[in-house]
Order: structure tokens, then sequence, then C-alpha cells
């Protein structure tokens, strides 16, 4: 009952304000790949054939997320955001909807938040 009450809060949110369009969502996990293009190539009949390694997953330094690397994520975002999709920054904002991570909660994130003038979705306020 309690999803539902909070869907039927949304639909009628946004029919007064139209946030969904605005609302950008955010995650903690990421895989990147190596996407190596695989071609075939011609060889003679004595030769055998080259070898061509599978693609993998790009190996890369581990690093912990904390608030200050989730918040040059924030700063990485914004400027994609600036670029794609300038009626957001110009006009009407961005809603952005967060996980309750710890990054995600700390005072230096809010700031964040505060300083790009993203307003936070939570659906608890509705």
């Amino acid at each position: 009952m309690y999803q539902i009450s909070i869907s039927e809060a949304l639909v009628k949110r946004n029919e007064i304000d139209t946030f969904l369009k605005r609302m950008v969502t955010g995650d903690v996990k990421s895989v990147s790949y190596d996407n190596i293009v695989r071609k075939r190539s011609w060889s003679k009949c004595d030769e055998a054939a080259q070898m061509v390694a599978k693609p993998g997953l790009i190996s890369r330094k581990c690093q912990t997320l904390n608030s200050d690397v989730y918040c040059q994520q924030l700063e990485r975002l914004k400027l994609v955001i600036d670029q794609k999709r300038p009626e957001l920054a110009n006009r009407s904002g961005v809603v952005f909807h967060q996980d309750n991570a710890r990054p995600h909660t700390s005072v230096v994130t809010h700031q964040k938040l505060w300083e790009l003038d993203w307003k936070v979705f939570n659906a608890s306020t509705i």
C-alpha cells in the first residue's frame, strides 16, 4: 500500500511540476570494458592464423569512493549536463536522485549539491 500511495503522490506532483523530465539519477557501481574490434585476416595455407585476444575488463587501479571523489564526479556530471541538456542548467534546474550510501549522505556532498543548486529528490518527503 505504501508504494501505491507514493506512486499516486508522484503522479499528482508531476502534473503540477513536471519534475520527471528534469530528474537525474546516480549510482555507485560502474564497469568499464575495453571493446577491442576483432577482425578477420587472411593467411597463407602453410601459415598459422593470427591470434587475437578476446575483449576483457580494463584493469584500473581500485579507488575507494569517498565524499571527495563523489563530489568530483558530481562536478563532471554538471559539465556533461550543461553540454547535453542546457535547458536544465539555464532554466528549470536539476532534480537529483541518489541512494543513501555513505558518500551520498555526507555533509560535504550536501554542500556540493547546494553549491550546484540541484534539488535532491527524496521520496519520503512527498
